[in-house]
């Protein structure tokens, strides 16, 4: 599994990036590299098979939400213990889909201080189970986005509830979300406000599913400002 690892002291907060669907890492270079000139540790990579650009020679019909947490719960156990890592600020990111993977995983590892997620698809099982409402609807193949997927991504889908996969995460949350997302609507984030304790809301005026310059800018300083807000960073 390919991944950047940015080290910039020791014993520092240490952040995880997930990408979101048919993405890489390379999405998310900018803001690990403005997080090192702080202090702060991170480690960004690919999903296996969650992009048609990722190097394994694996097929992305073989990508499910669950795979991706595989992954991502791989990394979380690989790096929480390196020495580089204070066990006690160990926060993941998520973009989209991979924000929808990492709130799963932080219900799993109770270790992971913090979540910071942009615009996640809390949705994305809802809008798919009206699409495929039995499993025979599924179709076989389906190019999506210009990512094949295959019948496993939409059978996990039709039998996942929201409400019953999070909720018993205590640590610190922060969501940020365009208000002018055709992909997924800002409101998702209503439905996740019961779940959550420490959670922070913060809507993007005239921003929609992927962020302009502008908007990426202001995230890596809302994020900056999360992990200084939680960690000895100052």
């Amino acid at each position: 599994m390919h991944g950047v690892l940015t080290v910039a002291r020791d014993q520092a907060p240490f952040v995880i990036f997930s990408h979101g669907y048919n993405g890489t890492e390379k999405n998310l270079t900018h803001h690990c590299q403005l997080l090192a000139e702080q202090g702060i540790n991170s480690y960004r990579f690919d999903f296996l098979v969650g992009s048609v650009n990722e190097a394994s020679e694996m097929k992305t019909e073989e990508v499910t939400i669950l795979t991706e947490m595989r992954d991502l719960l791989s990394v979380v156990d690989r790096f929480k213990s390196q020495p580089f890592v204070d066990p006690n600020q160990l926060f993941l990111f998520g973009a989209s889909m991979g924000g929808l993977v990492s709130s799963l995983v932080a219900e799993a590892r109770k270790e992971v201080a913090g979540l910071f997620l942009m615009f996640t698809v809390f949705s994305v099982a809802k809008d798919w189970q009206q699409q495929y409402q039995t499993k025979t609807a599924i179709p076989d193949r389906l190019v999506f986005w210009g990512m094949p997927l295959g019948r496993p991504f939409f059978e996990v889908l039709l039998d996942f509830a929201l409400e019953d996969e999070i909720g018993s995460y205590e640590g610190f949350v922060y969501i940020i979300h365009g208000d002018k997302d055709t992909v997924v609507s800002h409101t998702v984030t209503d439905w996740v406000k019961p779940l959550y304790k420490n959670l922070e809301v913060q809507i993007f005026l005239g921003e929609g599913h992927g962020f302009s310059k502008a908007g990426e800018e202001k995230t890596s300083e809302v994020l900056r400002q999360f992990i200084q807000k939680h960690t000895s960073i100052k």
